[in-house]
C-alpha cells in the first residue's frame, strides 16, 4: 500500500545523518514534503530544477521578530504558510493574549536573492549520494533535494539559532511542515516544552487506507510535547489515528475563534445560500464540482440565488476551473477570499460545504451548514445534517422549516463535540499561565 511505502520512505530518512543536518530527524521533518512528492513526482524535469534552483538561491520570506527581555514563550508562524493571511490573523489572536512573548513571523516577499546559496551548491551532490538507498525514483529525489536545501537554510538563519535555553515553551502553528518540525526538534533536545496548534481538521477514520490522499500527515509528522486541540472529537482523532498520549492533547478551542460571539442563526428570508469550496487539489476538486452542481438544482427547484466563497489558498486560475459549471442565471456574488467568514455568515441563510475545516468555523458561529459527504467523509461521528444528493440537501432543508426548536438542539450538539466548551481565550491564557 501507498501509505506503507510512505512510512518506509519515512523511517528510512530518518536513519539518514544528512551532512550540515546531523542532529535532525529529517524524515520526520519532510512528512509533508514525502506526501506531497508522491502524490505530485514525476513532475516536469524542467520544473524539478527550477525548484532546486530556487531554494538554493532564493527567499521568498522574510521574519518579524518581536523580542521581549524576560519573555519565556516563543512563538513561531514560520514561512511554511506565510502566504496564508487568514492563518497569520489566527496566529495573532493567540499571541495577542500573551503580554509577555518572543514572536517570529513570517511574512511573504517576492523572490530575494540569498547570497550564501552558493555554500549550499557543495551539499546537493552529497544529499543526493546519501540518499541513493531510498526506493524512490530518481526525480522524487531530486524533489526531495531542494527540501533538503530549504531545511539547510533554515537551520542556519539568525532567526533559528535563537538560544532556545532562554524559554519554557515553544509554541508552532503547525508542526507537521519543515519549518515548525525542525525548530520543534532542536528545541525539544534543548529541553524545552513544545506546542503544536491544531491547524486543519483531522479525520478519525479512513474509508479506503490504501488511497493516500485520504491520509492526514498531520498526525505523521506530530513531535510537540503538547497538541492543542479543537474539541473532543479532534482528541479522539489523535489518539485512535495516531497513537499520541491521552496526556500530550489540551482540549482547548479553536484559535479563530478567540473574540467571536457565538450566534443563533436567522430565519431563511434572505433567498441566499452559500457555497463554500475546499482547496482546489487533487482531494477537494471533485467535492467542489459536485457541491456547484447541486447548488444549481437547488436554485432551479426553490427560486433563490447563491454565493461563492473560494479557498483562500487558490489561485486565480484554479478559481476559474469551475467556470464551466457556474449558472450566471443564479449565481448572486463572488465573495472575497480573504473576507471574514463572520461577515459571510450575516448575508446567507444557509450554506453547504465538503469536508473541510470550514465546516467546523461554520458550527461554532452559528451558521447553517450542511454537508456534502458522498465523496468523502472527514467527520464520520457527526451523522446529521450531511446529504450526497440534491433531493437529500432539499429534505434538510425542509427539516429545519418544519421545526427550528428541534434542528437547533440538534446542530448545538453537534457544536459541542466538535468546538469544544467554555471560553476559548480563557482556556488558552489558562494554558499559557503554566509556562509564563
Amino acid at each position: 500500500m501507498l501509505l506503507d511505502r510512505f512510512r518506509t520512505i519515512i523511517r528510512n530518512l530518518n536513519e539518514i545523518r544528512f551532512v550540515g543536518l546531523t542532529e535532525y530527524d529529517m524524515g520526520t521533518a519532510m512528512t509533508i514534503s514525502v506526501r506531497e512528492a508522491l502524490l505530485t513526482c514525476p513532475e516536469n524535469i524542467k520544473t524539478t530544477f527550477k525548484r532546486i534552483i530556487a531554494s538554493v538561491f532564493f527567499n521568498n520570506y522574510l521574519y518579524k521578530v518581536e523580542i521581549q527581555t524576560d519573555a519565556k514563550i516563543l512563538c513561531l508562524f514560520s514561512h511554511s504558510y506565510a502566504v496564508r493571511t487568514d492563518l497569520s490573523k489566527i496566529f495573532n489572536k493567540v499571541t495577542n493574549l500573551l503580554t509577555d512573548r518572543d514572536i517570529l513571523l513570517a511574512e511573504a516577499r517576492h523572490n530575494m536573492l540569498y547570497l550564501r546559496g552558493i555554500l549550499l551548491l557543495f551539499y546537493l551532490p552529497i544529499w543526493l549520494i546519501q540518499m541513493r538507498k531510498i526506493e524512490i525514483g530518481f526525480q522524487h529525489k531530486l524533489y526531495l533535494l531542494s527540501v533538503i536545501a530549504e531545511s539547510k537554510k533554515w537551520t542556519s538563519s539568525a532567526e533559528f539559532r535563537k538560544f532556545p535555553s532562554k524559554y519554557n515553551l515553544l509554541v508552532t502553528f503547525c508542526d507537521a511542515h519543515l519549518a515548525d518540525n525542525l525548530m520543534t526538534q532542536c528545541f525539544k533536545k534543548a529541553g524545552v516544552t513544545t506546542a503544536t496548534l491544531q491547524h486543519g481538521w483531522y479525520r478519525k477514520t479512513l474509508k479506503d487506507i490504501a488511497a493516500f490522499s485520504g491520509i492526514e500527515v498531520s498526525f505523521e509528522g506530530f513531535i510537540s510535547d503538547k497538541f492543542l486541540v479543537w474539541g473532543e472529537y479532534a482528541k479522539m482523532s489523535a489518539i485512535q489515528s495516531s497513537g499520541i498520549k491521552p496526556e500530550n492533547i489540551v482540549c482547548i478551542g479553536h484559535p479563530a475563534y478567540i473574540g467571536c460571539e457565538k450566534k443563533q442563526e436567522n430565519c431563511l428570508t434572505k433567498n441566499i445560500f452559500g457555497i463554500i469550496l475546499g482547496r482546489s487539489n487533487y482531494q477537494c476538486y471533485k467535492e467542489n464540482r459536485d457541491l456547484i452542481k447541486i447548488a444549481n438544482s437547488v436554485s432551479y427547484k426553490l427560486g433563490i440565488n447563491y454565493v461563492i466563497k473560494y479557498h483562500p489558498g487558490d489561485t486565480l486560475n484554479e478559481c476559474r476551473t469551475y467556470d464551466d459549471l457556474v449558472n450566471q442565471e443564479f449565481l448572486y456574488a463572488i465573495c472575497d477570499k480573504d473576507s471574514s467568514l463572520e461577515a459571510y455568515i450575516t448575508n446567507v441563510d444557509f450554506s453547504i460545504v465538503g469536508s473541510s475545516s470550514v465546516y467546523v468555523d461554520l458550527m461554532y458561529m452559528g451558521g447553517i451548514a450542511f454537508r456534502y459527504t458522498l465523496v468523502r467523509d472527514d467527520y464520520d461521528l457527526v451523522q446529521w445534517g450531511n446529504f450526497e444528493s440534491t433531493d437529500d440537501l432539499l429534505n434538510l432543508i425542509q427539516e429545519y422549516q418544519n421545526d427550528k426548536e428541534k434542528f437547533q438542539h440538534r446542530k448545538n450538539e453537534v457544536r459541542h463535540l466538535l468546538c469544544g466548551k467554555g471560553d476559548i481565550a480563557d482556556n488558552y491564557r489558562s494554558f499559557f499561565n503554566n509556562y509564563m
